[in-house]
């Protein structure tokens, strides 16, 4: 079987534990937001594969993270960059 082209991948460092739990937590959210999302450690990336996209990954993300109260420091911003590949 030919290897699946993740649907969206970031960079990781696999030996950070940080870097590593926060993949499951993306996984976790791509879970929730496409019932069946896969992911996997492939080298220096974390691939997810997402089942019957109905539109852009970031975008649902976006809109989702909209409804979701985040408890952090005023004026603080995300120091995640994600690689998109559609």
């Amino acid at each position: 079987m030919k290897d699946p082209k993740p649907s969206f991948s970031v960079n990781v460092d696999v030996t950070n534990p940080g870097q590593f739990f926060a993949c499951c937590g993306l996984l976790e959210l791509a879970h929730r937001l496409w019932p069946g999302a896969e992911g996997w450690f492939e080298g220096d990336r974390f691939n997810v594969l997402l089942q019957e996209l109905e539109e852009e990954p970031m975008m649902k993300m976006h809109y989702a993270s909209q409804y979701t109260e985040v408890a952090r420091k005023p004026g603080a911003r995300s120091k995640i960059h994600t690689s998109h590949r559609v």
